[in-house]
């Protein structure tokens, strides 16, 4: 929204975000932090340290 605020002050472009754009954008990236970040963290907090160096 920033961006778009700036470029509408700068071009003198009539910019509008839509509140579902926003909704989207938080929901895409809390399922890619969840799947990407949280659990390979939780499956490599599960394993024993010997173990997960032994693998490596």
């Amino acid at each position: 929204m920033g961006g778009a605020a700036v470029l509408q002050k700068v071009a003198g472009w009539r910019v509008v975000v839509a509140p579902e754009a926003i909704v989207v954008a938080i929901a895409f990236s809390a399922s890619v932090h969840a799947f990407f970040g949280i659990w390979p963290a939780r499956r490599a907090a599960s394993l024993a340290p010997i173990e997960s160096l032994r693998y490596e």
